[in-house]
């Protein structure tokens, strides 16, 4: 099987320094499989000259670095992708749905992180009523115009799906569900003994919910004094956060590769994920629930999928009042604490596995490739 990834960017070819962030996350764990399974794997995606990278051993699984013109990255990277393979029998695969284009392959697929246009703006304007809903319109007709160009869309939540029988009536538009996932650290280990500790670890920007922590943090740090926070990661709000925090000693700021992250949680009691829009089944949670934290997230995208409120974490509309109700049951509360901590680890266990993950994607890509009975 040869496998062709089309991708703005996905390792830093010159420094060597790679970014983090979820969809580096999501690709480097296909690679991963890719070695695994013996596939053929080639990641492409743009560079100032050409440049190669190869991930595993064998020599199959590899990064090119393709020189391309600024207002056509997509199409070039898809052009040479043909060249190097075969369009009647390859396949073409999009790392993210919004950079879907016309190509030549007979089997393609994307990968459909999440409905990213739950947020009040339209290609970034914040339309009245009722041009909002025109402007949604013309949305969704390119988001589906998309979906027709592939083969298959692999999504990583239902949200997507349920969306998309809401938006049109066309049921040929063909996907697949894999949910993201979480290895799962041992569970040997204890947590160091002392004050409660809580996390969020996110990207420091507006759709994580910053201002969420900005409000709900300093009136949870000044009602339990033995209370600790940890935020952990980066952004282009890490300074207003700073700012924000600034002399509390029970504040820490951290920045960790995403290989460090269950370790991280592990150290932690509850995880955070106040998301307020553009969220899948989001890998963060995932790996908190995995570490056997108790967590507390918004009822946005794809978490829904992956929490039932009172069973395995708390799920919540997006806001500091409801955030710092169920926070402080959880900090009172230590058996309810354990409880949710204990569920949601085993949620990961039993349907969210990196393994689980693993088979689901081995199957879409033998379906693709023709080895199995067609999707």
């Amino acid at each position: 099987m040869k496998l062709f990834v089309v991708c703005t960017r996905f390792l830093d070819l010159e420094t060597g320094q790679d970014p983090i962030g979820g969809i580096h996350t999501y690709l480097e764990m296909l690679t991963q499989l890719a070695e695994k399974r013996g596939w053929y794997m080639t990641v492409l995606q743009r560079a100032q000259r050409p440049q190669e990278r190869i991930l595993d051993e064998a020599g199959r699984v590899r990064v090119l670095g393709v020189p391309t013109e600024k207002k056509q990255i997509i199409r070039d990277l898809i052009r040479r992708a043909a060249e190097l393979g075969d369009p009647e029998r390859d396949i073409l695969l999009f790392a993210t749905s919004p950079q879907i284009r016309k190509h030549p392959f007979r089997r393609s697929a994307a990968i459909q992180h999440g409905i990213y246009w739950d947020i009040p703006t339209v290609h970034g304007m914040r339309p009245p009523y009722p041009a909002d809903l025109a402007l949604r319109a013309i949305q969704a007709r390119q988001i589906i115009s998309q979906h027709r160009r592939v083969s298959c869309m692999i999504c990583v939540d239902y949200n997507y799906v349920n969306w998309l029988r809401a938006m049109t009536v066309d049921r040929s538009l063909r996907y697949r569900v894999i949910p993201n996932a979480s290895a799962l650290p041992p569970m040997n280990d204890r947590r160091e003994e002392g004050p409660l500790r809580m996390i969020f670890a996110r990207r420091f920007e507006t759709i994580r919910g910053v201002s969420i922590v900005e409000e709900l943090l300093p009136r949870l740090l000044e009602r339990y004094s033995e209370l600790r926070v940890t935020l952990a990661g980066g952004g282009s709000l890490e300074q207003e956060l700073r700012n924000c925090f600034r002399g509390e000693e029970r504040v820490e700021f951290v920045c960790y590769p995403p290989s460090e992250s269950l370790a991280l949680h592990r150290r932690h009691h509850i995880a955070i994920v106040p998301t307020i829009g553009s969220e899948g089944s989001s890998l963060s949670l995932l790996e908190a629930m995995a570490a056997g934290c108790a967590v507390v997230c918004s009822d946005v995208g794809g978490m829904s999928n992956l929490v039932l409120d009172g069973f395995n974490g708390r799920i919540l509309p997006p806001s500091a009042e409801a955030f710092y109700a169920a926070l402080c049951q959880l900090i009172e509360d230590e058996p309810l604490r354990n409880r949710l901590a204990e569920n949601g680890r085993l949620t990961v266990e039993r349907a969210f596995s990196r393994e689980r993950w693993e088979e689901r994607w081995t199957e879409a890509m033998e379906a693709l490739s023709g080895e199995t009975e067609s999707m």
